[in-house]
């Protein structure tokens, strides 16, 4: 199994760019199974690979976050949601090293008067406010129901 943790990605966008793309497109054909973007500083999409006979050939995750809290400089994109982030949680098939089943939890940073702390907001299966259900529109795909 080939996972790529790739340090790329526009900081703060709320979608994957361009040249991340091609990047990618670069590790699935080298042989990633599994490739995990974190520049961005937010969650963004997971995307799916299929093979010729549509098995799952890999997962793209385009941002999880990183469990920080959003920043107060002025670049900041509103839309990035900076404040969440995304747990991914993926099982392989020791004999086929093929991806069997993802699912994933989202969790927010809060900040206090201590710091910032990080609470588990849902799963794929618990949606509450509107800016949940925006980052579980971004990272939901086919086999995150």
């Amino acid at each position: 199994v080939v996972v790529v943790l790739a340090h790329i990605g526009g900081q703060f966008s709320s979608h994957p760019g361009e040249y991340q793309k091609i990047v990618i497109n670069d590790f699935i054909k080298s042989g990633a199974n599994l490739v995990i973007c974190n520049h961005n500083h937010a969650p963004i999409e997971i995307t799916e690979r299929l093979d010729n006979s549509g098995e799952v050939e890999s997962v793209i995750a385009y941002g999880l976050g990183d469990f920080c809290y959003r920043p107060i400089i002025g670049f900041e994109n509103s839309k990035c949601q900076s404040d969440y982030s995304v747990v991914l949680h993926c099982d392989f098939d020791v004999e086929t090293k093929r991806i069997i089943a993802l699912d994933y939890d989202i969790c927010r940073s809060v900040p206090n008067e201590h710091g910032v702390y990080v609470v588990k907001c849902c799963d794929k299966t618990n949606q509450t406010d509107e800016n949940l259900q925006a980052v579980i529109r971004r990272v939901s795909y086919g086999n995150c129901k």
